[in-house]
């Protein structure tokens, strides 16, 4: 085979020279022995073929052991290189003969996973080690000669390297070599790199061969007389970054936060160790990105604070021994461990909506030589750097808690006889939210019947109160409470307080006053459990409530009181559901009826019965009970108490649907001098006609109820064609829109009657010159 006389672009246009040191020794540079700039040329199947060689199963079939490489030695002894990925180094390159001498010596280096002895359709798929016959003999390398050098000046100038036996060694190195080829692991040693490649060679002098030629180098003089052979080199192949996992648990705490627990994982599936070099939690609060807090996984332990903030209480998370800057992970091993934060937040957005907590975890991976693995495609924007490795993102939220006041409002006396007397109300606010809300501000309290009590007494609010916990808010008032004998005085004052989310508590309390004559005194003291339900709404639900009523006689009286009817403003008469089951604290067994039961002065006695509520969310429902009896003088005694029970908020649960129907009403003015014949009504294409339409989208109707639009219009007739239009006048029509889908389907409406086929109406004169007058008709919903 001839070689090509066409010339390659110029890889190189210098030489390094040797250079000469003390002693006579001589350094090589780099580049000195093999030609530059062939690091991505065809591979030898290829080549083989570009020079005139026929391959009709694909691939040469290489057995031939004339050339070989023996040894292929980095300079770097730290050289590193990536799975799956094309590397350039240097290294000293040993090359050996096995036959007395060989011509143009030439080495293809694979860029894949392919051998060079496969054809790949000319792809530039692998890199060439081609010594220069202009260095033979360097360093006094014997083996390394140039065995054809150019005799006339009509010679072709063969630049590529030859090697002989003949000068007493059957092999040659050259030093610091840049070797470009494809990192992939060894069989035999997973850690080191796999050195392949596939050698060529003439086996006479032929004055062929050129790093300028195309293809450049020697090739196979028959589909065996080749080389191909791979071994293990020094070079160390990179652990393969693993993927992190996280998990959390819980997701979501109410404010103002509390512990989550979360664990991390990942394996080395490497056949090397890896190291890590730091592993750190990074943390956006609020979830817009910007990462506020940094958790060092390895570091100290916190307690928790009294201020906001993120605290580490544990990490298992195994650390680098004493002396030693990174963790190492063995092949195959999983590295896991669990670490816990508490999340303090009191003040959360004052929308109510949660506060998000969004955190990856950060490691930092080294290799054994203190390389970095991995190139920070995994995580977030700001931790991108080389060996940082992050897990997915994770976010926790701390909730918004509603407020709580507890109201207590306390007459001076629960009794004034007629026509009255003066009674001082005091009025205590406790704060019964989490520390979260403390303090809370009174903002507001309101008496049913004396109005606002801001100002009054020592009620004085301001422009807000702060409620702190365990400092309860207290005032009185003096009011003038007046009535008939017999007569009830009730009255509940409402506080109302905001928390720091603007989210307000609201809270009340009833208090109730006897007008009374002189007589034997009683006390009925009702008590209801629980003192808030949830809601009952609109729904025919209820909730049971245990009311039990305490009575007793004044110790200060003198006369038995028989007790003979049980009142309630609300719920009716209930003597004969009232069993009295205790006396002075003594469980009586059995129980005994309300009616005829005796008490003396100072003793008391109580019943407990159920009682259903309903009621909306924010309202409260308060009930009177009244007691009375008779004393030993056959005056009557009676008293009243009060019981309030809150309806408490139970969130709303809704579906909807909706449908459409839409009138179009059309007016046509002819305000030409022909009279004008409407000829075509279609809508989106399609005749306007009763019961016409396209299925799945709408239907047009004829509803007489649909006459008129507004006032000078009308009355308007269902569209159709036919009708004249004289001069000056107009045509008035409507039709009606049935849009799907309707309520039994899903889905939303999207009508887009738009050119090419909006509304359009046709109308022609005598000459049977046409006009069109069009709509554009566009009708959605969103659900």
């Amino acid at each position: 085979m001839k070689p090509s006389q066409r010339n390659r672009l110029l890889k190189s246009l210098t030489v390094p020279f040797g250079i000469v040191m003390l002693g006579g020794l001589s350094l090589t540079p780099a580049w000195a022995g093999i030609f530059p700039g062939l690091q991505q040329e065809a591979c030898m199947a290829d080549a083989y073929i570009a020079k005139g060689g026929s391959l009709a199963g694909g691939s040469l079939n290489c057995t031939a052991k004339d050339i070989e490489v023996s040894k292929v030695v980095p300079v770097n002894p730290n050289q590193e290189c990536t799975n799956g990925q094309v590397f350039t180094f240097n290294a000293d390159v040993t090359i050996k003969t096995n036959a007395s001498e060989r011509y143009d010596t030439t080495f293809y280096l694979p860029r894949t996973s392919q051998s060079p002895q496969v054809v790949q359709g000319g792809a530039r798929n692998c890199s060439l080690v081609l010594p220069k016959a202009s260095d033979a003999g360097e360093n006094g390398q014997v083996a390394y000669v140039n065995l054809e050098p150019k005799l006339k000046a009509t010679d072709f100038l063969d630049t590529c390297g030859d090697i002989t036996k003949a000068n007493g060694t059957d092999q040659y190195t050259l030093l610091n070599q840049p070797i470009t080829m494809l990192c992939q692991p060894s069989p035999t040693d997973p850690n080191k790199a796999l050195f392949t490649y596939c050698a060529a060679w003439d086996i006479q002098k032929s004055l062929s061969c050129s790093e300028s030629t195309v293809p450049p180098g020697a090739v196979p003089a028959t589909k065996s007389k080749c080389n191909c052979d791979s071994f293990a080199i020094n070079v160390f192949i990179r652990p393969e970054p693993p993927t992190i996992t996280k998990t959390v648990e819980p997701t979501s705490l109410p404010e103002p936060g509390g512990v989550f627990t979360y664990n991390l994982s990942f394996t080395n599936s490497s056949a090397a160790s890896l190291y890590i070099a730091s592993l750190k939690d990074e943390i956006d609060v609020g979830g817009d990105g910007s990462y506020d807090k940094s958790v060092d996984l390895w570091g100290a332990t916190e307690s928790v604070g009294t201020a906001d903030g993120i605290y580490l209480l544990s990490s298992t998370c195994a650390k680098p021994a004493a002396g030693s800057t990174t963790k190492e992970v063995l092949p195959n091993a999983t590295y896991s461990c669990e670490f816990t934060l508490h999340i303090k937040d009191r003040d959360l957005p004052n929308d109510q909506s949660p506060e998000k907590y969004v955190d990856n975890i950060v490691a930092l991976f080294k290799d054994k030589n203190g390389g970095t693995v991995g190139d920070g495609s995994t995580c977030p924007t700001g931790f991108q750097s080389a060996g940082n490795n992050c897990s997915a993102a994770k976010m926790v939220e701390i909730t918004n808690l509603p407020p709580a006041i507890a109201v207590e409002k306390t007459p001076s006396v629960d009794e004034v006889l007629e026509p009255g007397a003066n009674v001082t109300y005091t009025v205590r606010v406790t704060n019964t939210a989490g520390d979260h809300d403390d303090p809370l501000t009174l903002t507001s309290l309101v008496d049913d019947k004396f109005g606002d009590l801001d100002g009054q007494g020592t009620c004085d609010l301001g422009s807000g109160v702060a409620l702190f916990k365990g400092s309860p808010f207290e005032c009185s008032f003096t009011e003038f409470v007046g009535g008939n004998a017999g007569d009830v005085h009730t009255n509940k004052v409402t506080a109302k307080a905001l928390d720091n989310e603007g989210d307000e508590a609201t809270g009340d309390d009833s208090a109730t006053v006897n007008i009374n004559d002189v007589a034997s005194t009683i006390t009925l003291q009702k008590d209801a459990v629980p003192i808030s339900v949830l809601e009952t709404g609109d729904s025919d639900e209820k909730r049971s409530v245990a009311y039990t009523f305490t009575f007793s006689v004044d110790a200060g009286g003198v006369d038995k009181v028989t007790f003979n009817d049980l009142d309630d403003d609300v719920f009716g008469n209930l003597t004969s559901l009232c069993q009295v089951s205790k006396k002075n604290g003594v469980t009586l067994v059995p129980a005994v009826a309300l009616s005829g039961f005796m008490l003396n002065p100072g003793e008391s006695a109580s019943c407990t019965l159920s009682k259903d509520l309903q009621g909306n969310a924010g309202e409260s429902h308060t009930n009177t009970a009244t007691i009375s009896g008779k004393d030993e003088d056959n005056q009557t005694v009676t008293d009243s108490d009060d019981a309030t029970v809150m309806f408490t908020d139970e969130k709303p649960d809704i579906s909807k649907l909706f449908a459409l129907k839409a009138a179009g009403f059309v007016r046509i003015s002819n305000n030409g001098v022909d009279t004008l014949t409407v000829t075509a009504l279609t809508f989106k294409g399609i005749d306007v006609a009763d019961g016409n339409g396209i299925p799945g989208s709408f239907t047009l109707y004829d509803e007489p109820w649909v006459s008129t639009h507004e006032g000078g219009f009308g009355p308007f007739a269902f569209c159709t064609t036919g009708g004249t239009i004289l001069p000056g006048g107009h045509y008035d029509c409507a039709f009606v829109l049935e849009l799907e889908p309707g309520l039994a389907d899903l889905g939303n409406i999207d009508l887009q009657a738009i050119n090419p086929e909006p509304l359009v109406v046709t109308l022609k004169d005598d000459e049977l010159n046409e006009v069109k007058a069009e709509v554009e008709v566009t009708i959605q919903t969103l659900e």
